[in-house]
Order: C-alpha cells, then sequence, then structure tokens
C-alpha cells in the first residue's frame, strides 16, 4: 500500500493529493494502488500531473467525493461510474487527452464547478440537468459547433462560459435561454456571423470576440478595440446583426418554395389537370445577378413617379414597424 493511502486511513483524513515525480513513477511502472478505491470517507481527491491514461469503474465507490482533480495527466476517458459521485462539486479535468464527456454527468446534480479545458472534445454531455452550475470550461479543444446542451433553461445559475480557442462556426440562438449568462469567451474560433440572440442575454456583461473571421468589419473593428467595450460591442450586435432564428425559417421557407415549384412543374409535365399552389408569406429571391435588372420606363408611370425612375437601397433593416411605416412614408411624399 502506498504511504499516503496508509496515511489517510490510519489518520482518517478527508484529503488526497497524489502528484509529483514520485507519484509519476509509480504509476507509469503499475499503475494505481488498488486501495484507493477504498477510500469511501476521502472528500477530495487530487491526481495529476502523472502519465495516467484509465481511471478504474472502482472511482464510483468514493461516494463522498466534492472535489475531483485530474489535471495534467494523460487520460483519454473517464468512466461511467463517474456518475455514481452524487455529492461531487467541482471537477477538474483539465489538460488531458479526453474526446468526450460521458453522458453520466446528468447524474451530477450538485456540480457547480467543470473545468475541461485543454483536451480533444468534439462534443460535450447534456448539462441541463446540473443546474448549480456556475462554471463551464471547455476551452482548447475540437469543438465545431456551438454546444447546444450548454443552452438550457434550467442553467439558470450558469454564471461564465469559457468556450475559446476551439473551431466553432456558430454561436446558438438558444443561448438566451441561460438568463444567468454574465461572461463568456468565444476569442480564438471560426465564428463568421453572429446572431442578434447573443445581445439579448438578460445579465451579459462581458463577451470576448477577438480572433475571429467575422465578416462585418466595422464590429470587428470594434471588438478588437483596447480597452475592451463589451457594452458598444453587443449594442453594435443588437443593431446590426440579424436573428439566427429568423434566417433559419427563410432558409427553410426558400428550401420549401423550391420543392414547391418542383412538385407544380412534376404535375404539369404529366399532363394531369390537378395543379399544387403553394401560398408563402414572403418573396424570397433564390439568385440574382448584375444582368437580372432591368428598368423600363413607360409613359403612364410618368405622372406618378415623374422624377424617380428607379431606386435600389441596401443594407435597410426593416424589421422594426415604426421603420418600416416612415419608410413607406417617404416614397409617397
Amino acid at each position: 500500500m502506498w504511504t499516503e493511502i496508509q496515511q489517510v486511513q490510519e489518520h482518517q483524513r478527508h484529503e488526497l493529493v497524489l502528484t509529483g515525480p514520485d507519484v509519476a513513477k509509480r504509476i507509469a511502472e503499475a499503475g494505481l494502488d488498488e486501495h484507493l478505491y477504498n477510500l469511501v470517507s476521502v472528500n477530495f481527491l487530487e491526481i495529476s500531473k502523472t502519465a495516467l491514461t484509465l481511471l478504474d469503474s472502482r472511482l464510483g465507490n468514493l461516494k463522498n467525493l466534492t472535489r475531483l482533480v485530474l489535471h495534467y495527466n494523460k487520460l483519454k476517458e473517464l468512466p461511467e461510474s463517474l456518475g455514481k459521485l452524487s455529492k461531487l462539486k467541482f471537477l477538474d479535468v483539465s489538460h488531458n487527452e479526453i474526446e468526450e464527456l460521458p453522458e453520466v454527468f446528468s447524474s451530477l446534480t450538485e456540480l457547480h464547478s467543470i473545468n475541461a479545458s485543454v483536451n480533444l472534445l468534439g462534443k460535450i454531455a447534456d448539462l441541463s440537468q446540473c443546474v448549480h452550475l456556475t462554471y463551464v470550461d471547455v476551452s482548447h479543444n475540437k469543438l465545431e459547433d456551438f454546444p447546444e446542451n450548454l443552452c438550457s433553461g434550467s442553467l439558470v445559475n450558469l454564471l461564465d462560459i469559457k468556450l475559446n480557442a476551439n473551431q466553432m462556426r456558430n454561436v446558438s440562438p438558444e443561448i438566451t435561454l441561460l438568463t444567468g449568462l454574465k461572461q463568456m469567451d468565444l476569442s480564438v474560433n471560426r465564428i463568421t456571423v453572429l446572431p442578434r440572440e447573443l445581445s439579448e442575454c438578460q445579465k451579459l456583461k462581458e463577451v470576448l470576440l477577438q480572433d475571429n473571421p467575422l465578416k462585418d468589419a466595422r464590429l470587428k473593428k470594434l471588438i478588437d478595440q483596447k480597452p475592451p467595450k463589451f457594452k458598444a460591442v453587443l449594442d453594435y450586435i443588437r443593431d446590426h446583426c440579424a436573428p439566427m432564428k429568423t434566417a433559419a425559417a427563410t432558409e427553410a421557407a426558400a428550401g420549401k418554395a423550391k420543392a414547391a415549384g418542383k412538385s407544380k412543374n412534376k404535375k404539369k409535365d404529366g399532363g394531369g389537370d390537378e395543379e399544387v399552389d403553394v401560398v408563402l408569406d414572403e418573396i424570397v429571391i433564390m439568385q440574382g445577378t448584375d444582368e437580372s435588372k432591368r428598368v423600363v420606363c413607360k409613359p403612364s408611370v410618368a405622372e406618378v413617379r415623374p422624377y424617380i425612375v428607379c431606386c435600389i437601397i441596401r443594407n435597410l433593416q426593416l424589421d422594426v414597424p415604426a421603420k418600416l411605416k416612415k419608410f413607406i412614408s417617404i416614397q409617397v411624399k
């Protein structure tokens, strides 16, 4: 039995720390001492800076653990028995080689903090049952999309999210469900467009967005200012960025219109009398080129519009009723 483990047993201690070159050497040669999994009274366990690649399923025996620190190891996965640690509040598995967080996280309902940064995560587990979560760090991983599992209305205590240094291309519009969110780091990703919903997070005060290939040059310049002007950035997003849900709905409508057109043509080609007409509440322009723009001026129009023949207006948002009303009134003056 390792000396550290024996001392915990003899003195009925509640903390065990295994770290350093000597521990690393013992683990490399023979693995963890199996007596570790009998320390049911321990509430704090740290195993760090070793070549540990695997944890035994008996980790679930340590049911009194409230803090588990496993950073700077070589772990490739976490055991399913982790879900048995029902009292766990703080988990640090950063600086490992973990590719996926197990679904058993839904059983860890007392969790307050998760640090899984600097791993190989391509996705994260469902955390909606972890209603006490205040901090999540999954930075420096391989996430390609904004983790939808983080956007849950049950996570009312979640204050801080670190998602920087991933490969994310988007921000979920469901971010508005995180009503307690105050800080978020989205820097060093592949985000090109930001949704207006980001500015609608009720308590969000700080959002880091540097080093993203944003298409909006003005927004990018505003983001890069030092010191950061978080309020100005969020105001700009609110005033100039489109709602992601609306964009998705428009895309879906375009798909329906295209499908309806194919269906109608197919019916006509078949020689049948029946035609299918689909009425949409919006016009979707699928494609246009400069050659497609033609202005035809007829004498009958001259009395109505004697001066302006054609006017092309770009980058004008009419999503607010008052703006639309004013725009229409200008045309008849």
